[in-house]
């Protein structure tokens, strides 16, 4: 017998490397002004303002994965709320019960500790 029968997953950070895609874009952007960014310093400049960025709107996944190979989707749209709020997991708990599940975990604060918090191994 299995341990698990379901494995849950964010797809940015965990599947899309954003980090490396996003300092990328900056710098090909400010390298058609003459200006060369370093990556740290743009990573450091997103982090500053992104919790007011994502306040006010959702960017759906939907958009994103329009046909996604996955039969449990729970989108921050769906849910009103960004990790590590917990609304992906008691979500994801309500769909999944009482299957045993594994959250694969790619950051302290966004995945492990609110998987913790729900009793929900991470890995």
């Amino acid at each position: 017998m299995r341990p698990f029968d379901i494995i849950t997953f964010d797809c940015y950070g965990t599947l899309i490397d954003w980090e490396a895609g996003i300092t990328k874009a900056f710098q090909d952007a400010a390298a058609a002004d003459g200006v060369s960014l370093d990556s740290a310093a743009v990573l450091r400049a997103l982090f500053d303002t992104r919790s007011a960025s994502e306040a006010p709107e959702y960017r759906s996944y939907r958009d994103i994965l329009t046909d996604p190979p996955a039969a449990l989707l729970i989108t921050a749209q769906e849910v009103r709320s960004y990790k590590p709020a917990p609304g992906h997991f008691a979500t994801a708990r309500n769909r999944i019960a009482p299957r045993p599940w594994l959250h694969a975990a790619q950051s302290y604060l966004h995945d492990v500790t609110p998987a913790v918090a729900h009793n929900i191994p991470s890995g």
